[in-house]
């Protein structure tokens, strides 16, 4: 979930960067490891909010 009062700068799905996806990733690895799940494959989807608007982008680190 990523929510922005407005867009003035970037969107809130462009605001979720490489460096951003990479700790979302490196945090999924890590829960999966400890729950037994160590070649369990992951994907991401986003739901962005800004103002009243609600989007949701499927597999969206791809």
């Amino acid at each position: 979930m990523r929510a922005r009062s407005t867009e003035t700068f970037v969107t809130a799905a462009e605001s979720i960067d490489a460096r951003k996806q990479a700790r979302i990733r490196r945090t999924a690895e890590v829960y999966l490891a400890k729950k037994a799940r160590p070649f369990a494959q992951a994907f991401f989807d986003v739901a962005t909010v800004v103002g009243d608007r609600v989007e949701l982008l499927v597999g969206a680190f791809e």
